[in-house]
């Protein structure tokens, strides 16, 4: 058996920063706006309807199965891969992943969209909490 050293040298990634690197905040921050949006719209769904929190620990796993974390964009075939792309996170994640490792699949087109997906879920959400929290009180 190998030794646990030779595993670990294997299983490291190559950092490499490369110019894409200064797109990282632009995509952290988009990242930190997804979250905030998702975070009112469970909190205001929790709040009306109590056993949300039930249905989202079943969401949540398959939402991290459709974004490619563990999986490159590229392995999804072509005619497939607009559908994953409607997924926010998928950009962000892509983004990321040429900034740090300078591989990666992104374009222009997915990120304006999904930008556009993120401000939307920002934005719906405010909504969303706002209408909840004023019988928020009652409801608990």
């Amino acid at each position: 058996f190998p030794s646990h050293d030779k595993l670990l040298k294997h299983q490291r990634a190559q950092v490499r920063p490369g110019p894409m690197i200064g797109l990282f905040p632009l995509f952290l921050l988009q990242m930190i706006f997804l979250s905030f949006g998702l975070g009112l719209w469970i909190s205001a769904l929790s709040v009306r309807y109590r056993d949300f929190h039930h249905l989202w620990s079943l969401l949540s796993p398959l939402w991290l199965y459709v974004t490619p974390v563990s999986y490159p964009l590229s392995a999804i075939p072509y005619q497939w891969r607009w559908l994953i792309e409607l997924n926010p996170l998928t950009t962000i994640i892509e983004g990321m992943r040429l900034g740090l490792l300078q591989v990666g699949t992104l374009s222009f087109t997915a990120w304006s969209v999904s930008f556009a997906e993120t401000l939307l879920i920002v934005f719906s959400g405010i909504v969303l909490f706002q209408k909840v929290e004023r019988n928020c009180v009652d409801s608990i």
